[in-house]
C-alpha cells in the first residue's frame, strides 16, 4: 500500500507551488540551488541574518543585477541575477532592510522577460519567471508561463511544477494527460521513480493503485518495489550508523575503565612503595583529529601547574615524577580527563573522542 508520509521520509524533497526542489521530477530553482554550479548557488544557501551579513547580501544582488543589465537577454546573467533576488525575497532580507520584497521580484520578472534564445532557453526562462509570478500571488499567471515552458521544451524543467499546479486547480484530467505523457517520454530509472511520485502528490493518492492507474500494471509493480528498496536501504544505513555509534561508546567506556584501573593500581602502587619516586619518562599520543588542550599537574585551573596543548595526531615525550598527574582541559581550564602517572608506565594517549585517555 502506498503511504505517502513512508515516501516523503525517503524521498524527502517535494515541490512547493511552480518552485522545484530536488527528486521531483522539475529542475529550474533546483539546479540553482541544489548545487549544480557552484557559486551562485549560496543565494538560497547563505542564510543572511543581522545587518551585517544583510548588507554583503544586497551588495551581491545588486552586483548580479549590474551584470544581467550589461548583457540583456542572456539566460545565464539573468539566471544568476533572479536567484539572488528570490534567495533575498524569501529569507527575509528586503523586509529586514525596509525593502519592499515584491517590487524587487517584480524587477527580476522584467529582467527575465528580456531573454532570447531558442525554445529550450525560453522555456527555462518562462520555469523560472513562473516560481517568481507565485511569490507574486499570481497563481493563474503561474500555470500560463508553466504551460507555455512546457509547450516549448517538455524537457526544460516546467513538467513538474504544472503537474502539481493542475493538482492544485483540482484539474486531475490534466494531471493524469501530463503524467502519460511524461510515462511515455522516460524508461526505468530515477527520473521516471521522480516523475511518478510527482503524480502521487499532485492526485493526493492514497495507493499506488489509484494515483497511477494511468500507468500499467508492470509500472506499477516496479514502482512499489522502488520504494520498497529505497525504504530498506534507508533503514540498513540507519541500523548501520547506530550499530557503529554503539560500537564506539562501548569502546571508548572500555578503555576509560581499563584506564582507570590502571592509574588506581598504579597510585596504590606508589603511595605504598618506598622506592625512591625518580623521574619517569612518559610518551603522550594524541589520536584526537584536532588540537587538545592539556595540563600538567595536580588539578587545573585551581592548582600549580602548567598548560600547553596537542596537535591532532602528533606526540611528544614528557619526564614525570611518580604520582605525578596528567590533565586533558577544555577551553576555560577545567578538567576532563585525568591519570597519575606510575613507575611502569611508559605511554598515554589521547583517545579519538578527545575527552578520555589510555595508559601502558
Amino acid at each position: 500500500m502506498y503511504s505517502a508520509a513512508v515516501f516523503r521520509q525517503a524521498l524527502p524533497f517535494l515541490i512547493v507551488g511552480g518552485l522545484c526542489l530536488p527528486a521531483t521530477g522539475c529542475s529550474f530553482f533546483s539546479a540553482l540551488f541544489g548545487g549544480n554550479k557552484g557559486e551562485e548557488n549560496t543565494a538560497a544557501n547563505a542564510g543572511p541574518a543581522g545587518p551585517s551579513a544583510d548588507e554583503q547580501f544586497l551588495e551581491q544582488v545588486a552586483e548580479k543585477r549590474a551584470a544581467a543589465e550589461a548583457a540583456p537577454g542572456d539566460l545565464n546573467a539573468a539566471t544568476e541575477y533572479v536567484t539572488y533576488v528570490y534567495a533575498a525575497a524569501t529569507q527575509g532580507v528586503y523586509e529586514r532592510n525596509d525593502l519592499d520584497p515584491k517590487s524587487r521580484v517584480q524587477e527580476a520578472v522584467v529582467v527575465l522577460q528580456a531573454v532570447e534564445g531558442d525554445d529550450s532557453t525560453l522555456a527555462t526562462a518562462k520555469a523560472l519567471e513562473s516560481s517568481l509570478v507565485e511569490y507574486l500571488g499570481d497563481s493563474a499567471r503561474q500555470g500560463e508561463l508553466l504551460a507555455e515552458s512546457y509547450a516549448l521544451d517538455p524537457a526544460a524543467g516546467a513538467w513538474g511544477g504544472l503537474v502539481v499546479w493542475h493538482g492544485q486547480q483540482g484539474a486531475d484530467d490534466e494531471v493524469v494527460r501530463l503524467c502519460k505523457e511524461e510515462r511515455e517520454r522516460l524508461d526505468y530509472g530515477t527520473a521516471l521513480l521522480n516523475a511518478f511520485d510527482t503524480c502521487l502528490v499532485a492526485r493526493n493518492a492514497t495507493s499506488i493503485e489509484s494515483g497511477l492507474d494511468f500507468a500499467s500494471k508492470a509500472d506499477r509493480a516496479w514502482y512499489d518495489a522502488e520504494v520498497r528498496r529505497i525504504e530498506a536501504e534507508i533503514a540498513a544505513a540507519r541500523a548501520e550508523e547506530e550499530r557503529r555509534m554503539a560500537e564506539a561508546r562501548a569502546r571508548e567506556e572500555a578503555e576509560r575503565a581499563a584506564a582507570a584501573e590502571r592509574a588506581a593500581a598504579s597510585s596504590s602502587s606508589s603511595s605504598s612503595s618506598s622506592a625512591s619516586s625518580g623521574p619517569v619518562s612518559v610518551t603522550i599520543r594524541n589520536r584526537c583529529r584536532q588540537t587538545v588542550k592539556v595540563f600538567y599537574g595536580t588539578k587545573p585551573k585551581f592548582g600549580s601547574g602548567t598548560y600547553s596543548s596537542m596537535s591532532s595526531n602528533s606526540s611528544t615525550s614528557h619526564s614525570f615524577r611518580q604520582g605525578d598527574m596528567f590533565w586533558i582541559v577544555d577551553d576555560s581550564q577545567n578538567g576532563l580527563s585525568s591519570v597519575t602517572v606510575g613507575a611502569g608506565m611508559r605511554e598515554i594517549e589521547i583517545l579519538d573522542s578527545c575527552t578520555g585517555m589510555t595508559t601502558r
